[in-house]
Order: C-alpha cells, then sequence, then structure tokens
C-alpha cells in the first residue's frame, strides 16, 4: 500500500504545512503506523519544507520512505529523524535534505537500531544532511549488528561531528559516493556549527566487510582562512578500526576505490588491525598528520596510493609522514607517490613481505622510502627519490632489496643487487684496545638498498659479484713501528686484510678493498687490529669522519 504524507495532514495545518512553519511530524508518525509500505513524501513547493518536529520516527520491515525533489526535512530531535529496524531487503530512505539545527549532541539524522533487533538489507540514498551532528549511525552498544546494507549518494555539510559511523556490522556494508564537507563550519546562519574539527569524518569499526565504492570524499579544515591552523590527532578523515570488539577467528575485509582526504587538521585515512585489504586509488592530500596510516594490516592489494604532505603549512607535526606501514605483512602496491611530508615520503617500521613497485618519493622534509627496524623481505622495484631535504638516499635493512633506483638524478641501481655506503655518523669510535681485533661500527648510511643492518654493522648482500671496501682513520694511540691493520670478515674469519707500519706517531690512514662471490647468506664485517708493545699499550681512537672512515658494498655487473 502507498499513501502520502499529506494525507495524514490536518486539513487547517495545510497552508503553513508546506513551508516548514507547522510541525507535521504527528503525520509521518501516523503514516508510518497505517501498515503502509511505500510513504511518499512530496516535493514542496515553497522554501522551507516540512517540519517534523523534535520527534523520531521508525521504518520498520517492509516500510520505504521517498521524499521527492530533495525537498528539506527539518529536525530538532534529541535522537534520531528516522530509526531503521527493517530485517528484508524492501525496507529503506530515498531521498530528502536534512536540517538538524537546534538538535542538541548526541543526534544523529539516521540511526539503525541494532539495540532493539538486528537491521538487515537497509538501503539509504540520495539524501543531504547538514547541522547535524551525525548523518548515518547505529548504536553500538547494542546486542544486534546490521548487515549487508548499502548507502548510496550521500552528502553531509556544516559538520557538528563524526557524520559516518558503522560501529556494529556483519556482512557486507556499502557505502557507494559519499562526500563530508567539513569546510562550511564558519559560515553564518548555522547556529551550533563546531568552529574546528576535532572528530574522525567517517568512522568503522566491529566489522567484518566494508566496501567503500565509487567515491568516498572527505574534506577537512586545515586551509582554511577564518581560524588559525592547528593539529589535531582525531581529526582523522577516514578511520578503519579493526581493534574494536575483535574476535578471535574473524577476518575484517575491507574494498574500496577512490577514497580521497584532503585538508585534515588530523591524519587523512588510517586503516588498523585489517586482513584483506583491496583498494584503488587511495589519496590525501595537505593533511596536517600522516596522510595514510597502515597498522597491522595483512595481505593487501593496493593500487594507486597518493599522498601529499603539509610540510608547507603550519601546525603540521614534525612526525607526520606522506604514508606510514607500521606491522604490515604480505602487501603487493603499485604505484606510490608521497611528497612534502613533514617527515619521511614512506615510512616502513616492523613490516615483512612487502612488495611495492613503482614508488616516487619527492620534496619530503626528511627521506624519500626508510625502513626503521623490524622489516624483513621486503622488496621495491622502480624507486624514484628525489629533492628530498633530509636525503635522497633510500635506507632499507639487511634483508629488504631495491631494484631500479634512481637518486636524485642518477640511475643508482639498474639490477637487482645490494649495495650500500655506511658511516659512524660523525662520531669516534674510543677505547679500541691494543694487539686485538676489533669490528667497526657504522650506526649509519648514506643509502642503504638492501644487505646492511647498521644495528649490527654487518652486511649480508644478495647472491652474486661484490666489491666491498673499508677505510679507517687512527687518530690516537699510535705506535712506531706497531702494525696497524684493517680487515673484512666474511663469516666471522678474515677475508681481506691491509697493513701498514707507522715511522711516525701521526694520524694513520687504512683502508682494504676486495671482490667476492656472495651466497646471500654470507655475513661482512670491518675489522681493525692496532698493534702495540705486548704489555701496557694504549687504547686507540678512530675517527668517527665520513671522509676517512667508512664501510661500503656494490654489486659487480
Amino acid at each position: 500500500m502507498a499513501v502520502s504524507l499529506l494525507d495524514f495532514v490536518t486539513p487547517s495545518d495545510l497552508p503553513t504545512a508546506q513551508g516548514g512553519v507547522t510541525d507535521i511530524g504527528y503525520a509521518m508518525a501516523a503514516a508510518l503506523a497505517s501498515g503502509a509500505t511505500y510513504i511518499v513524501c512530496p516535493a514542496c513547493p515553497v522554501d522551507g519544507g516540512y517540519n517534523f518536529g523534535s520527534g523520531s520516527f521508525t521504518i520498520g520491515s517492509g516500510q520505504f520512505v521517498e521524499v521527492e525533489g530533495q525537498t528539506l526535512i527539518k529536525s530538532t530531535s534529541p535522537t534520531s529523524i528516522f530509526d531503521f529496524t527493517g530485517y528484508d531487503a524492501r525496507s529503506g530512505l530515498r531521498g530528502g535534505a536534512y536540517s538538524m539545527i537546534g538538535a542538541p549532541a548526541g543526534s544523529c539524522a539516521l540511526r539503525l537500531r541494532t539495540d532493539r533487533d538486528a537491521v538487515w538489507g537497509v538501503r539509504i540514498s540520495g539524501i543531504r544532511v547538514q547541522d547535524a551532528y551525525c548523518a548515518i549511525t547505529d548504536v553500538p552498544t547494542g546486542a544486534y549488528y546490521s548487515v549487508d546494507c548499502e548507502f548510496t549518494d550521500i552528502q553531509c555539510r556544516w559538520t557538528k561531528g563524526t557524520q559516518i559511523a558503522s560501529r556494529r556490522s556483519r556482512g557486507f556494508m556499502l557505502y557507494r559516493d559519499v562526500f563530508i564537507d567539513n569546510t562550511l563550519g564558519e559560515l553564518p546562519g548555522h547556529s551550533g556549527i563546531n568552529d574546528r574539527v576535532t572528530w574522525p569524518s567517517a568512522v568503522f569499526a566491529d566489522f567484518i566487510g566494508i566496501e567503500l565504492r565509487g567515491r568516498f570524499h572527505v574534506v577537512g579544515q586545515s586551509t582554511g582562512d577564518l581560524r588559525p591552523v592547528a593539529y589535531q590527532p582525531n581529526a582523522i578523515g577516514v578511520l578503519i578500526d579493526g581493534d574494536v570488539a575483535p574476535e578471535a577467528g574473524l577476518n575484517r575485509f575491507v574494498w574500496g576505490d577512490t577514497i580521497r582526504v584532503e585538508s585534515s587538521e588530523g591524519p587523512g585515512i588510517v586503516v588498523r588491525s585489517a586482513i584483506y585489504l583491496n583498494m584503488i586509488d587511495m589519496e590525501a592530500y595537505g593533511c596536517l598528520g600522516t596522510g595514510i596510516e597502515l597498522d597491522r594490516v595483512n595481505r593487501a592489494m593496493l593500487l594507486n596510493l597518493r599522498a601529499r604532505g603539509g610540510n608547507n603549512l603550519d601546525g603540521a607535526p614534525a612526525s607526520a609522514d606522506a604514508i606510514s606501514m607500521t606491522s604490515c605483512s604480505q602487501f603487493q602496491v603499485a604505484n606510490v607517490s608521497v611528497e612534502a611530508a613533514k617527515r619521511d615520503g614512506l615510512r616502513l617500521t616492523g613490516c615483512t613481505d612487502m612488495l611495492l613497485t613503482n614508488v616516487d618519493a619527492q620534496g619530503n622534509d626528511g627521506q624519500g622510502l626508510v625502513e626503521t627496524s623490524g622489516n624483513l623481505r621486503n622488496l621495491y622495484t622502480n624507486v624514484t627519490s628525489r629533492g628530498n631535504s633530509g636525503s635522497d638516499a633510500v635506507t632499507l635493512e639487511a634483508n629488504s632489496r631495491v631494484t631500479m633506483l634512481t637518486m636524485g638524478d642518477e640511475l643508482q641501481a639498474p639490477g637487482s643487487r645490494s649495495a650500500f655506503a655506511a658511516h659512524k655518523a660523525g662520531t669516534d669510535q674510543t677505547g679500541i684496545p691494543s694487539n686485538t681485533f676489533t669490528r667497526l661500527a657504522f650506526p649509519s648510511t648514506r643509502y642503504n638498498q638492501g644487505g646492511y643492518d647498521p644495528v649490527t654493522s654487518q652486511a649480508r648482500p644478495q647472491a652474486g659479484l661484490v666489491t666491498l671496501k673499508a677505510r679507517a682513520l687512527v687518530t690516537d694511540g699510535i705506535k712506531i713501528g706497531k702494525e696497524l691493520s684493517i680487515l673484512i670478515y666474511k663469516n666471522n674469519a678474515p677475508l681481506a686484510v691491509d697493513t701498514i707500519v707507522p715511522s711516525n706517531a701521526g694520524a694513520q690512514t687504512l683502508s682494504v678493498e676486495v671482490d667476492d662471490t656472495a651466497n646471500g647468506t654470507d655475513v661482512y664485517e670491518a675489522y681493525v687490529y692496532l698493534g702495540d708493545d705486548p704489555t701496557g699499550g694504549a687504547n686507540k681512537t678512530v675517527s668517527g669522519a665520513d671522509a676517512w672512515t667508512a664501510f661500503s658494498c656494490a654489486p659487480i655487473g
């Protein structure tokens, strides 16, 4: 049965019902209570739309409401305008522009009542929400779940809080063509609007499957002209949080295409604790925080990751990267662009078995590409690092590799072999005992294309022919006539050595070079042996200057 909302309006209220003067929430309540399966809210011929007062109206199973012509619906409900309890694919809402000026904090335009029953198959499309603390939400403390619901063509403006919140779902929740605009909060005539976003714009938690299709676009406030810019750590554009209410044995799937966050005063896109992340076009531009954060995400296939940071914006914290990946594994990523970050372009920590192809890092304040600690078996192909203020060097851990690397304007590694240049970062190595084989420490690198661990100062280059070089400047404790040697060790035994016998007590330069065939597991280190009298010899010092003391490896051929 189909009915019109106006069929339930008291005749004397009709002249003022259209225009939003008279509260006709009672008519919507009566239409829904009539048992009608299709309720039409006719297009309003005058400005002002319809006023639903402070009531809340339940669209139950088998009921569908259509608001024609983007007609304005005004509400001051302390809870929600429409509640959904439907348990079939016929339930839903289409159309309408919903204004909640005057509604209190905690209210929301549309709410899936997971505290009453499972909400399954609800379809909501073609809506505009403004002046609201929330557009679409559920009840995260409820005993039930929303399941297999779809939301299409959703716009949120003049925001006062998190607009999209799915925090208790099962099955696959689909969001298609969603636009959240936080830039209009300062405009006059929209009472109660906050002038600074301090909340995540969209939150997805306690889920099995989330699909973000078509366009999911969030615009923040970081470049607004009417307020000072300040970093807000909770002002996340899109937060997908698998840490909330985790259940043992449940995977958390995320699919999407064209997820874009612009000008957030916090991080752009954050994904935590997800398995099977499949995305096309994840983009973050001009965010004060890290553009894209992936934390404990496993088994991902990603195409086109782009992040431009906020190193030219006031308020961006020094720790903001363009893209960061932490404790992630088994990624296949193609086409990564990172630029203008306050810190590093692409930063990995504790990641394993990652394959990243076509990485372009330019104009970042730190390095273009850096692995920090705990990374293992990561492979990068076709990497360009250019114009980064910290360094164009690529820093990888010992078991990671890069192929086809361009640093600055120079092609560094046309093959798939390890190369590094390690140094002491200007710190002298003091207290070296006489007449003892002592390993030199090289805790920093000018570049590291894999195969070198700056923590242990050990090299483990990829299999093939390599050239290894070591040099050292001995500056203190030199004994005339006693040998000074520098050695390259292979698997805890000397591989090559060069020895001098000083004729004066001045600083002495040592160097050694050797070609070898590495098998991929061989370990190479640099040592010194600094001679003196058998007893009473003074401790020695090796200079920390990069020009004089260094350890390097390069492939041959």
